[in-house]
């Protein structure tokens, strides 16, 4: 850890963010569990999120994580939130054409 460098700033903004299931049911097991990771990973990449600390449990996600400065709190949770849910619906939609 320590301060990152853009173009013309300084910075060290360090968010600790946790993702809760609902009722905490536990779902993120297995597969689903490594397909959050992806995801997480993907879109802070794509954010340009540094990833310091991360944990996803079965029902819970830690991530504690360095931001730039042009992203905020709220873009960040919205962008992983809409990954999170479009991947359930394609999942979702996989289950009903097996059916």
């Amino acid at each position: 850890m320590g301060y990152r460098h853009g173009a013309h700033t300084v910075f060290e903004i360090h968010l600790h963010l946790v993702w809760v299931t609902e009722y905490r049911k536990p779902v993120m097991r297995g597969e689903v569990g490594v397909r959050v990771r992806e995801l997480i990973r993907q879109v802070c990449r794509e954010q340009e999120v540094e990833i310091l600390k991360g944990h996803v449990s079965k029902d819970d996600v830690h991530l504690f994580v360095s931001i730039p400065p042009h992203v905020t709190i709220s873009r960040l949770v919205h962008e992983e939130d809409a990954a999170f849910r479009v991947e359930g619906e394609r999942d979702a939609g996989e289950g009903e054409k097996g059916s």
